[in-house]
């Protein structure tokens, strides 16, 4: 591992870093390759990374039709970094309202008003507004504005060189969240300086 970049969980990078000093440790990626070495942040870092490796063997359709067998939500970027919001927002302890999130996230595209909301889960609107205030730390519109711009996010982490995947996924985002965005990968910010 000499010289090469590394990944692993995020709780184990400090030691890993320790024990491999000419080990270039980057804490945040889920996966990554450097040369011939492939390393991941743990057990589901590790699908994501055998998903990623039969793709660059036999193409983006073949790891496609794997992530559906597996029945996995998406199919995850090596440069994603570890910590997600989306899952911290599924810590929620009322399950309809997780199971909302659920549906919200399959759903990005549609009008996702408080008043369709709050019907969702049989709430009076402000009623569903206190509710996901407690819950999420964010009223509905912020909640399904950061959706959507992960989900941007996600669409830009994934292609991987710039151009036509990134100006769709920029046509995407205004037309999903209704609002010129700029969205940027880190890595990209970063291989940018």
């Amino acid at each position: 591992m000499d010289g090469k970049q590394v990944v692993t969980h995020w709780r184990f990078c400090e030691r890993l870093a320790e024990e491999y000093p000419r080990a270039i440790v980057c804490p945040e990626p889920i996966f990554m390759k450097d040369g011939g070495v492939y390393t991941s942040a743990g057990i589901t870092a590790g699908i994501d990374l055998a998903l990623a490796m039969v793709e660059e063997d036999h193409g983006h359709e073949a790891a496609l039709s794997i992530a559906r067998f597996l029945v996995m939500l998406l199919v995850r970027p090596g440069g994603q970094a570890q910590f997600s919001h989306m899952l911290s927002h599924q810590a929620v302890t009322s399950k309809s309202l997780r199971e909302l999130q659920v549906w919200m996230l399959e759903n990005l595209r549609e009008d996702l008003n408080v008043e369709k909301l709050a019907a969702r889960l049989g709430m009076s609107p402000r009623h569903f507004t206190r509710v996901c205030l407690r819950e999420t730390k964010m009223n509905p519109g912020q909640f399904v504005d950061r959706l959507r711009v992960e989900a941007a996010q996600q669409m830009v982490d994934s292609s991987s060189s710039g151009g036509a995947p990134v100006n769709r996924a920029r046509r995407r985002t205004r037309t999903i969240v209704n609002l010129p965005l700029i969205v940027a990968s880190r890595s990209r910010l970063a291989s940018a300086r």
